[in-house]
């Protein structure tokens, strides 16, 4: 056991090590996981039948990650919060009855982290839970998590989970709420799900509206699984973002649905009115997603740096795993992505 923990550290330390070549110790750091959709069953594939997924494995790997983290508090690099980009959960759960039982099960294996840990939602929380029931958990409603308050009066009476937070002098973390327009998760008779229904039916001519079939190009977005960003938290993300331009801060945003990707049959609907709101401020570094499930990264022409962090549930048994973790210095923000063995340096000028 005692070896096991010292390779593990070992190869911990060797891929922190490419992103701290001066041994400086970092401002702040945080750890990154996405789309671990846990359930108690055995291994499947997708909705088309495309692409494997390992259930019981995603447990295997949460506690992998939590491990890595917690192992990295012995070398002063402590991380001081978990950000899950959202699908903790698998929609098979609700066919089982299991909902509630896998919930627990992954929260409780989250918990060993020791630091506040946030899920933003996906699709398939919703397949599980409605907004108003998750918004209701401890656990899995930010505000609750971080003792925040909800200034925010229209997305409180919405159950929004958009929320921003200083994560040390100088840097700030944002999420958005990419389903805060959507079918899934609201009442039928609310207005987020009609402006939703509305949209979809427009552009989405399918009987299956979680079929992208004819749509083409970036049309493809406009599925049911899919969501968009309401006028009112675009308004808040500006007003948010011209804080932290005030402030010289730097801004790191994340959501479930990717902005900018290959596969655009993942994007939010909205996505060039959040970019455009980006492209205003000087203050965004970069945006981290999953839903995609792929590993996925590029920057877009004015400098902001774009990760689709990789889908811990098609993560095959005995991989190394798919977190990620996020380290602030005074000059860059550092990404290590451990299963991958890589590590990225965005240097704070956009230029």
């Amino acid at each position: 056991m005692v070896s096991r923990i010292r390779n593990r550290l070992s190869t911990i330390h060797q891929v922190m090590k490419m992103c701290n070549e001066d041994r400086h110790l970092p401002l702040a750091s945080f750890g990154l996981i996405a789309d671990v959709h846990y359930a108690d069953i055995d291994d499947g594939t997708n909705y088309t039948k495309t692409r494997s997924r390992y259930y019981r494995n995603s447990l295997r790997l949460v506690k992998a990650a939590v491990a890595d983290w917690t192992l990295l508090s012995d070398t002063k690099c402590q991380i001081s919060l978990v950000l899950h980009l959202g699908d903790l959960i698998d929609g098979f759960n609700v066919q089982q009855k299991a909902s509630e039982s896998a919930l627990k099960t992954i929260t409780d294996a989250f918990d060993e982290t020791k630091v506040p840990v946030f899920h933003l939602w996906g699709n398939h929380d919703f397949y599980n839970f409605s907004r108003k029931e998750l918004y209701a958990m401890p656990k899995m409603n930010p505000y609750l998590v971080a003792g925040l308050e909800h200034t925010d009066r229209i997305a409180a009476a919405a159950c929004g989970t958009y929320f921003d937070l200083e994560l040390c002098h100088g840097f700030r973390l944002v999420t958005i709420d990419t389903y805060d327009i959507s079918m899934l998760g609201h009442d039928s008779d609310s207005e987020f799900y009609e402006t939703a229904e509305r949209l979809l039916k427009q552009e989405n001519k399918n009987e299956d509206l979680n079929s992208p079939n004819g749509l083409v190009s970036d049309k493809r977005r406009f599925v049911k699984f899919n969501g968009a960003v309401s006028d009112d938290q675009l308004k808040w993300l500006d007003n948010v973002l011209s804080e932290s331009d005030s402030r010289g801060e730097v801004v790191l945003v994340a959501g479930h649905c990717p902005l900018i990707s290959y596969d655009t049959v993942c994007l939010c609907w909205n996505y060039r009115a959040i970019l455009d709101i980006f492209y205003r401020h000087n203050c965004v570094l970069a945006y981290f997603a999953g839903h995609a499930h792929d590993r996925m990264y590029s920057r877009d022409e004015h400098g902001i740096h774009h990760f689709t962090i990789p889908g811990v549930i098609e993560v095959e048994p005995g991989a190394k795993g798919a977190h990620c973790t996020v380290a602030l210095y005074a000059n860059q923000v550092t990404v290590t992505d451990v299963g991958a063995g890589i590590c990225r340096k965005l240097f704070l000028s956009r230029v």
